[in-house]
């Protein structure tokens, strides 16, 4: 009988506080997009920073780093500009529930945009290597244990794999020879 009373007290205060509680987070995340969106970010290959990119009228800031953040917009075809950068200009169409990295290369460059491939497990990290080079066969090779994370990825293409969470020193490869020895990178969800 005590242990009914303790639940059926501990209940109405799950239910009766915290009703007040949760409806006052209404203004503290963005709303749910809607089901057919797609998400779009942009890639600054130079990252010279102060790069604003619009798709449609949707206007996506990158900050010096070079990349934004993933933001939805709804599926169809949209013309891709630059309010910074009047020389970038370009199209791309989304389908829904797909991600895109629009990369813009230079100040003075067409975009490019590249279909990239969503992660589903919770457990898994993400890896992307986008070979904005003109020769093929980029990757991403970690020299301990001696494996490609992401290999053979073609010119103006994007490559991907799921990883495990894992702390590796990488670097990456074009035709057989290291270009660039990255920092260490901890690969998590």
């Amino acid at each position: 009988m005590r242990r009914s009373i303790f639940f059926l007290l501990f209940c109405f205060i799950e239910t009766g506080a915290a009703g007040p509680a949760l409806a006052q987070d209404e203004g503290l995340y963005d709303p749910v997009p809607p089901r057919d969106s797609a998400y779009v970010r942009i890639i600054d290959a130079e990252c010279q920073g102060n790069l604003e990119v619009s798709i449609g009228a949707r206007s996506i800031p990158v900050a010096e780093g070079g990349i934004s953040f993933f933001v939805p917009i709804s599926a169809g075809s949209y013309p891709v500009s630059s309010p910074t950068t009047p020389d970038v200009s370009g199209s791309i169409t989304v389908e829904p529930g797909k991600a895109y990295s629009i990369v813009v290369r230079g100040r003075a460059a067409a975009v490019v945009p590249l279909q990239d491939p969503i992660e589903a497990n919770p457990d898994k990290s993400a890896v992307y290597l986008y070979n904005l080079s003109s020769t093929d066969g980029a990757e991403l090779f970690a020299p301990k244990p001696n494996v490609a994370i992401v290999q053979s990825v073609p010119s103006g293409k994007s490559g991907f794999r799921s990883v495990n969470a894992v702390t590796v020193d990488t670097e990456v490869r074009l035709g057989g020879n290291t270009i660039e020895k990255l920092p260490s990178q901890t690969f998590r969800r």
